[in-house]
């Protein structure tokens, strides 16, 4: 596992781009997990497990609107969302 020693995002960024691992036009600050899962190098171990990718792209859908309007889903939506996050937050915890 690679070591950053930063203490905030804006720090991580800019040590990325010192790296070359983040291009100068591209964010570490997005909802695009694709992007952020790539800057792990852990996209293609993902990818070999079937279930989890498909918790992964579940995962990927994040619309930022559903923090403000609860009335864009429904509980089993939701629960099925937030159980996908949670298989991908143990794989990540498990292998980055």
């Amino acid at each position: 596992m690679k070591k950053y020693s930063c203490y905030n995002l804006r720090g991580l960024e800019a040590e990325l781009r010192n790296r070359s691992i983040l291009t100068s036009g591209a964010t570490i600050f997005t909802h695009q997990l694709e992007v952020l899962l790539g800057l792990t190098g852990a996209a293609e171990r993902i990818k070999t497990n079937a279930s989890l990718w498909r918790h992964f792209l579940m995962v990927n859908q994040w619309v930022p609107g559903w923090r403000y309007s609860a009335d864009l889903s429904n509980q089993a939506d939701s629960r099925t969302f937030l159980d996908a996050v949670g298989q991908v937050i143990h794989w990540i915890e498990v292998n980055i």
